[in-house]
């Protein structure tokens, strides 16, 4: 019969040790997502254009002058 070596038994430690660590920061990262976050400033509404309209309206010269939309600031 062989005789299991320190190095061999201080490795499986060391596996098991990484692995619950592993499985503690992902249950604790995973509370955290559940939790409520503040609101981000974002809107949301139903767009009720046809398509074809607004690629008739977004002329090259309009797309040429077109500005950047704002980005929200954080407080």
């Amino acid at each position: 019969m062989r005789r299991s070596s320190p190095v061999r038994w201080t490795a499986v430690v060391a596996l098991v040790a990484a692995v619950a660590a592993m499985v503690a920061w992902r249950a604790s990262a995973s509370a955290a997502e559940s939790e409520s976050q503040p609101e981000s400033g974002t809107t949301a509404h139903d767009v009720r254009q046809v398509p074809e309209k607004a690629q008739d309206y977004w002329t090259p010269e309009r797309m040429e002058q077109a500005q950047d939309a704002p980005m929200p600031k954080r407080d």
